[in-house]
């Protein structure tokens, strides 16, 4: 009889245990997915929104972005799931194991974790798409090493296009490509774009009103 009260007694710390670990695991999913929304609307920005007139940058792959520029946005919320869920496996499962082998490893591991997740955050976050008069660019990098700008002139610039799908269209949240009339290594390949499919369309309709207007020949 006191056998089967002492079992009763572990089973329900035990099962009270692992609902608070996953009452827990819910919070810090619901937080994350907040902090994600909030970061995703910063990066939406208005289209055709001129900024305030300053010096213009080299267009040699310069570290930062102009302020003379057509915005299109950035990176949507959607790019930040896979990274959450791979905080939440490293933060919740791999190491707590770390610590019960050796503190030193749960320190070293939970610092890597943190590391790699606010690294990866940092950088969907870099992420930032615009044209001006010379052609279509993205902007993206978080160390010295890494920051740069790639894109293509109008003048070899084939066409911007979007992919549809029911996810893309349920959440706004589109892959595009800008091609390279010549050299296919060089286009544009985007995912998880904030309304990529109006950031296509605001290219498209500027490199017509360029062709149009004679400005490419």
């Amino acid at each position: 009889m006191i056998v089967n009260e002492v079992k009763l007694n572990i089973n329900n710390q035990v099962a009270g245990l692992w609902l608070w670990r996953w009452s827990c695991l819910i919070q810090k999913a619901a937080f994350c997915l907040f902090w994600i929304r909030r970061i995703s609307l910063n990066n939406v920005r208005p289209f055709f929104t001129l900024a305030n007139r300053r010096k213009h940058m080299d267009q040699d792959n310069s570290a930062t972005v102009p302020s003379e520029i057509a915005s299109l946005g950035g990176k949507s919320w959607m790019a930040y799931i896979r990274v959450v869920l791979v905080g939440i496996v490293l933060l919740l499962i791999v190491t707590p194991l770390a610590w019960s082998a050796s503190v030193t490893a749960g320190v070293v591991v939970l610092v890597a974790s943190l590391a790699f997740v606010v690294y990866q955050f940092l950088l969907l976050k870099s992420f930032h798409l615009y044209f001006d008069d010379v052609g279509v660019w993205v902007y993206s990098g978080v160390l010295p090493w890494n920051k740069g700008v790639a894109g293509v002139k109008w003048r070899d610039l084939d066409e911007a296009v979007y992919f549809q799908s029911m996810g893309s269209w349920l959440f706004k949240s589109y892959s595009i490509r800008i091609g390279h009339r010549f050299t296919k290594s060089s286009e544009i390949l985007l995912s998880h774009w904030v309304r990529g499919h109006e950031a296509v369309m605001a290219i498209n309709g500027q490199h017509q009103e360029l062709v149009r207007a004679g400005a490419l020949s």
